[in-house]
This record gives C-alpha cells, sequence and structure tokens, in this order.
C-alpha cells in the first residue's frame, strides 16, 4: 500500500504541471491578443506569480468555506472554483503587472520584477480581487456560454454581423440607398440586442435580459415592416429621426417643422401619444384606417388583427410588466425559474424573423455573398434551431417534474 504522502505529494505535482500548462497556453493566448503588452510582462515573473496566487486563493477559499460550514452556512464558494477561475488569476495579474510597469524603462522594469516586495503586493493584489468576487453576492447564473443553445446562438449571430458589417453602399442613390442603410441598420441593431441578452443570460442578469428582448423586439418589427415596402416608406421612417429630441429643446424654426409635419397626419402635436415613434406608419397607404403603435407594427408584419393582442406582442406585454416592475402581475406570469426559458423561447423566435429579415435582404439587393458563407450562415442558423429546441424541451420536461 503506498504512503498516503507520497500519494498527497503527487496530487500536488499533478496539480503544479497542469496550472503550468493552462498558463503556457493562457499566455500564448495574450501574446496575440495584446502584443505591445505582452513585450512588457515577463512570461517567467508572471507564471511565479500566477502559481503563488494560485495557491493562496485555493488556501483562503478553504479557510473561508470552513468557517462558513462551521457556521452551518449553506453557501458553497469551494463549488464556484473552475479552471476558468485560473484563466482569470493569470489574466488580472497580467493586466496588473502591466499598468505598473508599463511607463518604466527595461532596466527599472527588470529590478522591480526583482523587488521582493513588489512581488508580495503584486499576488496580495491578485489574491484581493479574486477573493471579493469569488465570495461577492450572486445571483444564481442560469447558463453559462458554454450551455450549447448559448454558443450555437451566439456563432450564427456572429456570422450574420461578419456580412452586415462588411457590406458597402453600391451604387444605390435616392431613397433607395436610405433603405439599405436603414435596413442595414435595423440588422444590426438587432443582431447585437442578441449578443446582449446572451451576455446578460450568462451574467447572473436574467431579468435584465427581459427588458434588453423587449428593445429586440420593437426593431425586429421594425425591420419586418421596413423591409415589405418600398423606399418611400423607409425615407418616413429616417425622417421620424428627427422627432427623437421633440422632449427637449428646439429651435423654434425645427419646432414648427416638426408640428406641420404631425398636422399632415392629423396629429396637433408631435408630442402626441406613440406619434413620435411610430407615426411613420401612417405614410402606408394601403392599410386603411392605421394608429401608430407598436401593437399596430405587430400588427402589419404578421396581419394580425388588432381587435386582440397579437399572439407575440402578448409576450412582449408580460416582458413590459416584469421590466416595469409589476410585481403581483409578472410574478405570476415570470419568476425565477421560468425567466431562462421564457427569453429563449422569445429569443429563438426573434431569430426566425431576423435571419428571414436577412435572407429578403440579400435577396433584395442581390448582396454578394460567396457560396462558402452563405453554407456557414445557414448549417450555423440550423445547428442554433435545432439545439435551441432540445434545450426548451428539456426545460419543460424538467419545470414539469
Amino acid at each position: 500500500m503506498k504512503n498516503p504522502n507520497f500519494a498527497q505529494e503527487q496530487l500536488k505535482q499533478e496539480t503544479i504541471a497542469t496550472h503550468a500548462l493552462l498558463f503556457k497556453v493562457e499566455f500564448e493566448s495574450l501574446k496575440k491578443q495584446f502584443p505591445k503588452k505582452a513585450k512588457k510582462v515577463k512570461e517567467n515573473f508572471l507564471r511565479e506569480v500566477f502559481l503563488e496566487s494560485l495557491d493562496r486563493c485555493i488556501e483562503t477559499i478553504a479557510e473561508i468555506q470552513h468557517d462558513y460550514d462551521s457556521k452551518g452556512i449553506a453557501v458553497r464558494f469551494i463549488d464556484l472554483w473552475s479552471m476558468h477561475s485560473s484563466f482569470e488569476i493569470i489574466r488580472y495579474a497580467f493586466h496588473t503587472h502591466y499598468f505598473n510597469v508599463a511607463d518604466l524603462e527595461d532596466g527599472e522594469r527588470a529590478e522591480l520584477q526583482r523587488n521582493a516586495s513588489y512581488r508580495e503586493m503584486l499576488i496580495s493584489a491578485v489574491k484581493r480581487v479574486f477573493i471579493a468576487d469569488i465570495t461577492g453576492v450572486k445571483k444564481v447564473v442560469p447558463a453559462t456560454k458554454y450551455n450549447p443553445e448559448i454558443y450555437a446562438c451566439e456563432i450564427f449571430v456572429d456570422n450574420l454581423i461578419r456580412v452586415i458589417h462588411g457590406l458597402g453602399e453600391f451604387s444605390l442613390e435616392g431613397d433607395e440607398l436610405i433603405r439599405y442603410k436603414v435596413l442595414c441598420s435595423l440588422l444590426s441593431s438587432a443582431l447585437l440586442q442578441m449578443k446582449n441578452i446572451l451576455l446578460q443570460l450568462t451574467g447572473s442578469l436574467p431579468s435584465e435580459a427581459v427588458s434588453s428582448w423587449r428593445s429586440l423586439f420593437e426593431v425586429e418589427y421594425k425591420l419586418l415592416v421596413l423591409i415589405d415596402y418600398d423606399a418611400t416608406l423607409a425615407a418616413v421612417y429616417k425622417e421620424f429621426g428627427d422627432f427623437a429630441p421633440v422632449d427637449g429643446e428646439l429651435s423654434e424654426k425645427d419646432e414648427e417643422r416638426l408640428r406641420e409635419y404631425a398636422s399632415e397626419y392629423g396629429y396637433k402635436s408631435p408630442c402626441a401619444p406613440c406619434f413620435k415613434n411610430y407615426g411613420w406608419i401612417l405614410a402606408i397607404q394601403d392599410q386603411g384606417e392605421l394608429q401608430p403603435s407598436l401593437k399596430q407594427l405587430v400588427s402589419l408584419a404578421t396581419g394580425e388583427s388588432t381587435d386582440a393582442d397579437p399572439r407575440r406582442y402578448a409576450e412582449y406585454r408580460i416582458a413590459c410588466l416584469l421590466s416595469h416592475s409589476n410585481g403581483k402581475y409578472a410574478g405570476e406570469k415570470l419568476n425565477e425559474g421560468n425567466i431562462y426559458h421564457f427569453v429563449q423561447h422569445n429569443l429563438s423566435l426573434s431569430a426566425d424573423n431576423v435571419y428571414n429579415a436577412f435572407i429578403n435582404f440579400l435577396r433584395q439587393y442581390s448582396v454578394p455573398i460567396d457560396d462558402e458563407m452563405r453554407a456557414v450562415i445557414e448549417s450555423s442558423y440550423t445547428a442554433y434551431k435545432k439545439t435551441v429546441k432540445i434545450a426548451l424541451e428539456r426545460m419543460e420536461q424538467q419545470r414539469g417534474c
């Protein structure tokens, strides 16, 4: 039978070897990401600081955990430890050290790195920040960036963003150029909102993700309506941007111009409810009587009647209740147990609309995108939809248990 002390020492050596390899991989990543900074941060010095900081952090967390356990406090700090924590220590030490030595000459930097007091100060700073992060009060994180439904969505969104941000203006002119730019802007805004929602879902902010989805919803339906109409409507939509500052200070001339503009549609004031945000839809002549509202916008895009709430607009209203802190009713509809499901479900539907609008946009303007990129976009969309479908079904099963 092996000596237990020998086994413990062997485990310790294996851990050191693992983290030494981890450091090498992460430092190479930092050199590529921050090449100028990396020239002033010596690898050997940073490795020693990392390993010492790591030992002290683990030791301190164990002490804190023991203290909580002895008092019967059910908090598991030790469970928050992961390989990702090691990467965070390396990165914090890297940036903190650079901050301290960036303005020094080579000889001064070398002398400082040999200074025991400086090394101790740096290790203590790393430990202090990392321990505060681990032991801070946090809400439960419903997902991590490694959840399949999260990273599949992010890959899909990133592929679309690369195309949209790489587009030129071609040879368009007048209102058609305005329409092209408006659609590009709305597509970009929708995709960046989607990325923001993913960050909030993985950053202990699921309730805030509901509010962000509300914003995405508005952009989504503006996009769906504008892409169905010609450049005339897009030009009117752009002009309505002038109404944004209408509540602020305007020159007498500008204010008079906006009032005249509103009067063309039968409104005495550009500040009339919903007019300054949705009055542009009144320029649609073939829809009979229209009301300037988001509900009307959704109805135009879906073909559903405004007599009752269009299906997805009802979801939007639920999100509004939570965002406006209407506690009792919102709590009946959304709570910590189903917020993540609510956001993922609606994000998936938004992704459908944004993707279809994107494909329609490419077709309308004959956007020059190569076959390989088209295939990548289509496969990433298909992969995301399959992944989120499975994730939502599993969430439903868990809620039903």
